[in-house]
């Protein structure tokens, strides 16, 4: 077991990569002494004891980890000029990937894992598969960064509230609150402020409802 301090970034050379080592340098950054251990897992595809297929990968897969490091190296000084860039080391495994991340993150006693998620919201693909992160947030010993692009469903933004029309306010007034909407936005509220906005969506499921959580208060 490594005694040097490290924080891993486990990278799939997907989309996902720049993310994860990014995140990854700025969390060794936040440690100081901290390493920066970029680790590469070629998944086991055979039977072979000796991972023969695998192997012959290896190298290649080894050389293009270590240019995506030094890039998101390159990319972060460039962003932040005048931070000082933690020490970085590559290591490929040929092993399961949670496996893989999980030894790695146990053998070199790291401070914090920072993986990436793939994003797969297929029911059955989480049920036949499982998904990689969620694994490695449940069975590593220390705890675990996940990162992922950001691709809000549009379906589940707020609706943009409209400022409160001259009419409308003047309306107010004259009957002291008992009336809220012009005649013109009357219109548009036949249910009223009796309608509470978390109750119709709850009873859908598609937001959360206020009745369901909590808020410490």
């Amino acid at each position: 077991m490594s005694t040097q301090r490290h924080v891993l970034a486990a990278i799939d050379l997907d989309v996902t990569t720049s993310l994860v080592l990014d995140t990854a340098i700025r969390e060794t950054i936040a440690r100081p002494g901290a390493d920066l251990l970029v680790l590469y897992v070629l998944p086991v595809l055979t039977s072979d004891p000796l991972h023969a297929k695998e192997r012959g990968h290896a190298d290649t897969t080894l050389m293009e980890v270590k240019k995506c490091t030094e890039r998101a190296l390159m990319d972060f000084a460039a962003a932040n000029p005048g931070v000082a860039l933690p020490r970085a080391e590559v290591e490929l495994a040929i092993d399961r990937p949670v496996h893989g991340i999980v030894w790695a993150a146990a053998h070199f006693d790291v401070d914090v894992v920072v993986v990436g998620s793939h994003g797969n919201k297929g029911i059955f693909a989480r049920l036949l598969m499982g998904s990689t992160s969620q694994k490695v947030v449940e069975l590593a010993g220390c705890p675990v960064i996940v990162v992922k692009q950001k691709e809000h469903d549009p379906a589940l933004k707020p609706v943009e509230i409209e400022p409160l029309c001259p009419e409308c306010a003047t309306r107010r007034f004259e009957t002291q609150g008992t009336e809220l909407w012009c005649a013109r936005h009357a219109e548009h509220h036949a249910f009223g402020h009796d309608w509470a906005p978390g109750a119709a969506a709850s009873a859908t499921g598609d937001s959360p409802s206020a009745a369901t959580s909590s808020t410490g208060t």
